[in-house]
């Protein structure tokens, strides 16, 4: 098993580097727009999650839009629908 020791908030945790979850959303920012979300966290040896990163991309047009679309709708988006 392929592990790391880690300190966060001071305290050490062994980390298992295989694999890591990984999550993306899109979600809106403070003045509105609209943002994509990037994280990944590792399980430790206590099984609660550690989160090492977050990133967040504040999106331009067209990519923008289309997210808008996507967050200002209930209805799932079906495969090969524009």
């Amino acid at each position: 098993m392929n592990q790391c020791e880690c300190e966060l908030f001071g305290h050490l945790y062994t980390l298992d580097l295989e694999p890591p979850k990984f999550g993306l959303e899109f979600d809106r920012g403070p003045k509105g727009e609209v943002v994509l979300i990037l994280s990944w966290c590792y399980r430790t040896q206590f099984r609660n999650i550690v989160l090492l990163k977050l990133v967040t991309i504040r999106l331009k047009p067209p990519f923008m839009r289309i997210c808008e679309a996507v967050l200002d709708t209930d209805e799932p988006i079906e495969e090969g629908e524009k």
